[in-house]
């Protein structure tokens, strides 16, 4: 889900309100597997550069 969400979001523009009622979940819910697919991504980034 995270990666759906991300993909929505930071790919194809959607809004947190647009994303929330296409997959009938809360904003909130929303902004939480942006942060933790942010998180993931900034981890693995590091990973490989170290």
């Amino acid at each position: 889900m995270q990666k759906k969400v991300f993909s929505y979001s930071r790919i194809q523009g959607f809004s947190h309100k647009e994303i929330a009622e296409m997959l009938s979940i809360s904003t909130k819910t929303v902004e939480t597997h942006i942060t933790r697919a942010v998180k993931f991504l900034r981890k693995s980034v590091l990973n490989l550069l170290w």
